[in-house]
């Protein structure tokens, strides 16, 4: 049930306990804990922000950005729900390509297996009804009596496909979990921020909260799973680092805590001029969403895997949105040349790129010397993107604007230059890295249970702990992941 941190059973001494304390109730938090609480665990959820969104986040997210240009307020939020009450809906789970190990990308081969972290994923897919686990472009439009792109001579050796599913209404997950969150089996506090989580002898012992009349109390715990968001995770466990000064006690031997911080690049990377039976058949699945089975689907442009590894490029997708701003002489000029060539008029398209990001160690999350209204120090944040990931986005439009030649699916103005694509760059509100995990403590922050190396029972989950990013919508493995974890704190072997 959904209660006020003021109404928890504190005793004399303002204390309290429970099993498993979980901070934050967003996506990765709600889902351990319906899982935790269907097996009987004592778990208390303890979120910042209440129900209803409010503007309360703005002064407790604010920080320092000295790195490429983010808001850090507008890509997190503070309520019940967390990051899901803005969520688009976009899932994808990641490929065999984005969890290898890349000497080019840096970061770490993920210490899950593929085939794990893709029964999770399934199951994540079921919590989000996005109907058959399909993803395969081809095989989604033959069977919706469509022609295949893959089925054009030559396709396969130019051109990749991947899919996204959409989860759809409701998105958020304060509504879309509403029946556990308000049930008897639930016990989540709301206005409940943290601001220390104690440790000693190498194990989390309690969390403090402090209540809006700014009285601290304290909830002893077996356990604590952090579920705050990526940059938020990072910035409890710095402020946990700085508090341990001096006692001996550790939290990350690696070097790695708050360093590797990414982000999916996200930039237009050139316009497609595509004649209208192309866009309406061949690429019918790529030009919108398109309604399969209840869910909304759209498949994505990218390079065959042998064409990125040959070229030593980080994973990327393209999408191919409608672009209605065509003004320019130039895109007139093509349009009309096209249109006299085909016969028949041609579309514009922005395509849209979202990529890999390298790991760079520079690219961090440190503390700042300001402190937000509770007196905690507030995020520094120093995205760095690494000119390799320029290179393949320039890369990747002169491959597909080639392809669109040959395989005359269109025409396509490339506009991905260097010095354009690092004006015109931006995020996705996917934080990743700052807690990775690895087998071991020397490399890593967290293990493959997202346990803490030198605190096992302070558990990290989200997509802070991704060894590396790939370039899909993180959501579907922040879940996948929050499922295997509550299964390893509960006991479960599956």
């Amino acid at each position: 049930m959904l209660i006020s941190a003021e109404d928890l059973p504190f005793d004399s001494d303002g204390r309290m306990s429970a099993d498993v304390v979980i901070v934050g109730a967003g996506a990765a938090g709600i889902v351990i804990a319906r899982e935790l609480a269907d097996r009987g665990h004592d778990v208390l959820v303890v979120e910042a922000g209440g129900r209803p969104p409010d503007d309360s986040h703005i002064d407790h997210f604010d920080g320092d950005n000295v790195g490429q240009r983010y808001d850090l307020v507008g890509t997190r939020y503070r309520a019940l729900g967390g990051a899901t009450n803005r969520w688009a809906g976009w899932c994808r789970p990641l490929d065999a390509y984005e969890m290898r190990y890349h000497r080019w990308v840096g970061g770490l081969r993920w210490p899950v297996s593929r085939d794990e972290l893709m029964r999770y994923s399934q199951q994540a897919a079921r919590l989000l009804a996005l109907g058959p686990w399909e993803w395969d472009a081809t095989d989604i439009s033959r069977r919706a009596g469509k022609p295949a792109l893959s089925d054009l001579p030559g396709a396969d050796d130019r051109l990749g496909s991947v899919v996204w599913r959409f989860a759809t209404e409701p998105l958020s997950f304060a509504q879309r979990f509403g029946v556990f969150l308000d049930g008897p089996d639930s016990r989540i506090a709301l206005h409940a921020p943290v601001t220390r989580i104690s440790v000693r002898k190498g194990r989390a012992r309690s969390v403090t909260i402090k209540l809006r009349d700014g009285r601290d109390r304290i909830i002893d715990c077996e356990s604590v799973v952090l579920a705050a968001g990526g940059i938020e995770n990072v910035r409890l466990l710095l402020e946990t680092k700085v508090s341990l000064q001096g006692t001996g006690e550790r939290i990350d031997t690696s070097g790695w805590l708050g360093r590797g911080w990414q982000e999916h690049p996200h930039v237009g990377i050139g316009t497609a001029y595509i004649p209208e039976s192309i866009a309406d058949e061949v690429l019918w699945l790529y030009t919108g969403r398109r309604n399969i089975d209840g869910t909304p689907v759209l498949a994505g442009l990218t390079l065959p895997t042998r064409d990125l590894r040959r070229r030593r490029m980080a994973a990327l997708s393209v999408t191919i949105d409608p672009q209605f701003a065509m003004n320019a002489p130039f895109a007139e000029g093509v349009r009309a040349i096209g249109s006299s060539v085909s016969g028949e008029a041609m579309r514009p398209y922005l395509l849209f790129a979202r990529s890999e990001s390298r790991t760079v160690k520079g690219s961090r999350i440190t503390l700042s010397k300001r402190r937000d209204p509770l007196g905690r120090r507030q995020a520094r944040l120093n995205w760095r993107i690494d000119d390799g990931d320029y290179r393949d986005l320039a890369r990747g439009a002169t491959v597909i604007a080639r392809a669109f030649a040959r395989l005359r699916l269109g025409a396509v103005r490339v506009d991905a230059d260097r010095d354009t694509l690092a004006q015109r760059v931006g995020g996705g509100s996917h934080h990743i890295g700052g807690a990775r995990m690895s087998r071991s403590p020397r490399r890593g922050v967290t293990d493959p249970n997202g346990a803490v190396h030198a605190v096992p029972n302070l558990f990290v989950t989200g997509s802070a702990v991704f060894p590396s990013g790939g370039f899909s919508n993180p959501t579907l493995t922040i879940m996948a992941l929050a499922l295997r974890q509550a299964d390893f704190i509960a006991g479960v072997q599956r």
